[in-house]
């Protein structure tokens, strides 16, 4: 009988300490976004606001240059009235603006001491946007994509051309094929292409 009242008074116990721990949960809500300057119990804890000596970096990066491999992320220290902007701000109030509609993320680092700012933009970079190159489209021939040698058929098809890419020297077959053949001028691109073609 004593064995019964103790399993009962057991599993009582644990009931009402699993209602409350879900209780206190509930009641708390999701956590606040804070950080701690070290990681041992007891050291207090500070908001995560932007303060004098934050360093704040924002970067913007592009879809199809990271696809590429293109290292050409520009990350960079925030300066002048953009950074004094934010001294004292919050996650949501920098949020405000820096507009995730626009792409931007906020993004805290090094326990808060450090905050990155960005956002990734579709395409190339400006820089890599003045490149074309050649492939080899699906019937053989050759197409103009924007974009620099290794990027494929991320850019856009700018020209598709009659010329067979069979029908060419070895050396130039294998440089339309493995996708190398690479143009910063049009006048250059043109040039080329009707020499092939001729």
């Amino acid at each position: 009988m004593k064995r019964y009242l103790r399993l009962t008074l057991f599993f009582c116990g644990l009931f009402l300490l699993s209602f409350g721990f879900a209780a206190y949960t509930n009641q708390l809500g999701p956590p606040l976004p804070y950080y701690r300057e070290e990681t041992q119990a007891g050291v207090p804890i500070k908001p995560a606001v932007v303060e004098e000596g934050t360093i704040v970096d924002i970067q913007e990066s592009y879809s199809f240059c990271r696809q590429s491999g293109f290292s050409c992320a520009d990350r960079r220290p925030l300066t002048g009235a953009p950074r004094q902007a934010l001294n004292g701000k919050g996650s949501e109030e920098i949020s405000l603006l820096y507009s995730s509609a626009e792409g931007w993320q906020v993004q805290w680092e090094d326990g808060g001491a450090e905050l990155l700012i960005w956002r990734t933009k579709e395409g190339f970079c400006p820089e890599h946007t003045g490149y074309w190159h050649f492939e080899e489209g699906d019937r053989g021939n050759i197409e103009v994509y924007q974009g620099p040698a290794g990027s494929g058929k991320l850019g856009e098809l700018t020209l598709s051309t009659t010329i067979k890419v069979n029908s060419l020297p070895e050396a130039y077959q294998e440089k339309v094929r493995n996708g190398s053949w690479q143009f910063q001028n049009r006048d250059d691109l043109q040039n080329v292409i009707d020499s092939l073609d001729s």
